[in-house]
Parts: structure tokens; C-alpha cells; sequence
């Protein structure tokens, strides 16, 4: 299996398991429209993307960042998993899809 975005994925129970520096526009250049991209309801997430790895489900998100603010500079991702095994999996996906500004 592949590392892919898959909106679908349940990711309840995946937790902060490792980080990912790139910008909201960056990351939106990369990936496309976050699978999330409204406040979450304890307004701790903004914006979050969901991956299917071969670790498991994965998530790409802004926690705890002053989104109200500059959302756009949002610089340091944290990465969701059940365990850590599913980061070398995003960080990978990310930089495989990577386009030229």
C-alpha cells in the first residue's frame, strides 16, 4: 500500500506523534484543499489533512495555533498518528508531491 490522502479515513484515537515545518500555502501548493478547513469545535485545529499510510491512518494539522491571526503563517504541522511509524510516511508523501512556486 501507498501513502495517500484519503478524506474517509476514520482518525479517531490517532494522536500528535511528530512534527512537519511548511507553510499553509505550501502545504495547500502540495496537497490540495485540507480535508478540514474550519475551526474545530474546542478551536484547537483549523486546518487538518488525512492520509492513509501503510503504518495507518495519519493526520496533518495546526494545533493550537492563533488561526484568527494569520493562519496562512501557520509554519509547524503536527503530524497524527496511532503511533510514530506513520511519520516518515507523510514527511515522504509530502516531499514526493512537491511542486515548483
Amino acid at each position: 500500500m501507498e501513502t495517500r490522502l484519503h478524506a474517509d479515513i476514520n482518525v479517531n484515537g490517532t494522536h500528535r506523534v511528530g512534527s512537519f515545518t511548511a507553510s499553509a500555502n505550501q502545504l495547500r501548493r502540495i496537497l490540495g484543499p485540507p480535508t478540514i478547513d474550519a475551526m474545530s469545535g474546542d478551536g484547537k485545529v483549523t486546518m487538518e489533512w488525512y492520509f492513509e499510510t501503510p503504518a495507518g491512518p495519519a493526520t496533518l494539522y495546526d494545533y493550537k495555533w492563533d488561526a484568527a491571526s494569520v493562519p496562512d503563517e501557520v509554519d509547524t504541522w503536527s503530524i497524527g498518528g496511532h503511533d510514530s511509524r506513520v511519520v516518515p510516511y507523510v514527511i515522504q508523501f509530502i516531499r514526493d508531491n512537491e511542486v515548483s512556486p
